[in-house]
């Protein structure tokens, strides 16, 4: 929850991220491999969690740094870029 403070936006990311694992997975021709990530991690264990961070009834957390959520946003990407142009 670094970069987002609601809770179910953060599960929604783990998906997205789960959804990006799978699309790696399906350009290396390991079609078997994405289809159990999408099956298992983003229809199972994601659902979950979004199941019961909502029975939790857990509320927005608020930050009052907002320089805080920049910087790890930039480091974010600047990593990123540099795993892309070095791998």
């Amino acid at each position: 929850m670094c970069i987002s403070g609601d809770p179910i936006e953060s599960v929604l990311f783990l998906i997205l991220g789960f959804c990006y694992a799978a699309a790696i997975l399906f350009i290396f021709h390991a079609e078997f491999l994405g289809l159990i990530f999408i099956i298992i991690y983003v229809g199972a264990i994601a659902v979950l969690f979004l199941f019961v961070i909502m029975m939790l009834n857990i509320k927005h957390q608020k930050r009052q740094d907002k320089q805080f959520n920049y910087i790890i946003q930039f480091l974010g990407f600047f990593i990123a870029n540099i795993v892309c142009v070095f791998f």
